[in-house]
């Protein structure tokens, strides 16, 4: 089966591997091992557990969490490569967003690189970044990574 090409071999390999470590992860939530990490808010595997019967079984709820993740990595993708794009195709624009970035690594010099970028880009210190915001927006009205459902 795999004569040719070594690759298609590891490929799906990892591919059960995934799909094991997803489906153990949806037996434990279901089992009640793991909870939620969100508090107030349902997260889509409560929503697909709490509806259960509307899937065929448990292999359904792994498929869809699956075909979440890989639909949420691709619009991802093409939204970071979007605004990047736009950020070298305008300096200024990039320049402006470097120095509101800056501001909140001042005084934070001596240290550690990846602690300042932990701190730095949780969603309390992204939040009063407000040119970034007007970049993402503003890159994804030029081009949506979901054109027809942004219209």
């Amino acid at each position: 089966m795999y004569a040719f090409r070594e690759c298609d071999r590891l490929h799906d390999e990892n591919c059960k591997r995934i799909r094991e470590f997803v489906k153990q992860y949806v037996k434990d939530r279901k089992d009640g091992k793991n909870q939620s990490s969100f508090k107030e808010k349902i997260d889509f595997l409560s929503l697909f557990l709490s509806h259960e019967e509307e899937f065929n079984d448990l292999e359904g709820i792994v498929d869809e969490l699956i075909e979440f993740f890989i639909a949420a990595s691709a619009t991802t993708s093409t939204a970071v490569q979007t605004v990047i794009y736009h950020l070298i195709k305008d300096p200024v624009c990039a320049s402006n967003l470097r120095e509101e970035y800056d501001k909140l690594k001042e005084g934070r010099e001596n240290e550690e690189l990846s602690k300042v970028m932990h701190d730095v880009t949780t969603i309390d210190n992204i939040s009063p970044l407000t040119y970034l915001g007007a970049v993402v927006y503003e890159s994804l009205r030029f081009m949506a990574p979901l054109p027809n459902v942004a219209e």
